[in-house]
């Protein structure tokens, strides 16, 4: 997945400068009061189609675990304060465009699509009831309503130019044209298919029941991990506990805080499984999106995720790794990391990490009572506290258990 922080960095002034839209103009009367990473921005019409298309790919979207930022779900009604949107923007992998027939006669449409296209992010075009070339080349529709605005004396003849620009070259990106009702159900899994190629990491369900996962969290990142901020690091850190400890959903929780920030990612479950470690390679390669890759053995994967990976930043975790030769055959080179790459292992053998070389390592500690009888009884009672008769049963098994309900 594409780094934000590598995209180019573009001013919100100077893709907003001179628009302050109403909704009558625009359909944008609010804005986000939080903000969040989005996988997946559509930029659009509202009164166009705010509840046909937009709306159905938003709900298809939003089931399959991608955050998708869609106005009528995201923002309230209150003051126009664009730079709240900035990051709304900035985030997602990729962005949906719907041109639509009044699209171009809201200059905040457009001045979005200006936006977008200046931070190099991928545009999806989608043309709903309206030609490629009218878009491509500002015909019918689009040249009366860009006429609009210059008759206005609104905007600036570079405004106007840009908006053109971004219409141009968006207009050539490879998309989908939706004249009627067949259409829009027929591409609908076409389009979904599309961000799913493109957007392969989604966050990662942690634990059913993730008592004290917070706090552990906080203390991991606080003594284990390193700021990146001034200079390069690539960091190799190990989680130690025994089973039942909690290692893997705190993996998970890491790997859902720091993924977006990544350019390539893959959490790889049970790496000590009984597979062939050059099947466990294929694995993770495919998660780190090189699925064009042939590995038939060990030595060709590690070559593989040696050259393929060269100064690329990662995110890659190792869960439940119980060999040597499992992190030999997994774990690039640390010379051929991008910087701010970050290499995650769990394992139950200390001994494992200390003879592979990892010396940054945290060890997984007991729940404190009140975690460890809260987590006991929503496994045991299906909410956070023991059934009535039930309490000395559960203070008896706290006791033998150590802090470690899930043994």
């Amino acid at each position: 997945m594409a780094s934000t922080s590598r995209q180019p960095q573009v001013e919100l002034a100077d893709a907003f400068e001179e628009i302050a839209p109403s909704a009558s103009t625009s359909g944008r009367s609010r804005v986000p009061v939080k903000k969040m990473p989005y996988d997946v921005f559509i930029n659009h019409r509202g009164p166009d189609v705010k509840y046909t298309v937009a709306t159905t790919l938003h709900n298809t979207l939003s089931v399959l675990g991608f955050r998708v930022f869609l106005d009528s779900e995201e923002l309230e009604m209150r003051d126009f304060l664009p730079g709240e949107i900035e990051e709304a923007m900035r985030s997602p992998s990729l962005h949906i465009a719907i041109f639509s027939q009044n699209y171009a006669q809201s200059p905040w449409c457009l001045a979005e699509l200006s936006f977008i296209f200046k931070t190099g992010k991928q545009i999806v075009p989608i043309f709903y009831h309206v030609q490629p070339d009218d878009v491509r080349y500002a015909k019918g529709v689009y040249a009366d309503a860009l006429s609009q605005h210059k008759n206005k004396g609104r905007y600036t003849s570079k405004k106007l130019e840009e908006w053109k620009n971004a219409l141009n070259n968006v207009s050539y990106n490879a998309g989908y044209i939706i004249n009627n009702k067949e259409d829009e159900e027929r591409l609908l899994k076409n389009i979904v298919n599309c961000v799913l190629k493109v957007i392969k990491n989604v966050p990662l369900v942690v634990a059913k029941h993730p008592v004290g996962l917070n706090e552990v969290v906080i203390d991991f990142e606080r003594t284990r991990l390193q700021s990146a901020e001034g200079h390069c690091t690539v960091q190799f850190v190990g989680i130690w506990g025994m089973g039942g400890s909690g290692k893997t959903s705190l993996a998970k929780q890491l790997y859902n805080n720091k993924y977006k920030n990544m350019e390539r990612c893959s959490f790889l479950l049970d790496a000590g499984s009984k597979n062939i470690l050059y099947q466990k390679q294929k694995k993770l390669l495919r998660g780190l999106g090189l699925k064009d890759v042939s590995v038939d053995n060990i030595e060709e994967g590690k070559g593989i995720l040696g050259s393929r990976l060269k100064s690329v930043q990662v995110l890659i975790v190792l869960d439940d790794v119980d060999k040597v030769d499992q992190l030999d055959a997994l774990v690039p080179k640390k010379d051929n990391l991008g910087c701010g790459s970050l290499i995650i292992v769990t394992t139950r053998e200390l001994q494992v990490l200390r003879s592979w070389g990892i010396s940054s390592i945290y060890k997984m500690k007991a729940l404190d009572s009140p975690h460890a009888k809260q987590l006991f009884c929503c496994h045991a009672f299906l909410q956070p506290s023991p059934l009535p008769d039930f309490e000395d049963l559960v203070k008896n098994f706290l006791y033998v258990c150590k802090g470690l309900p899930c043994l």
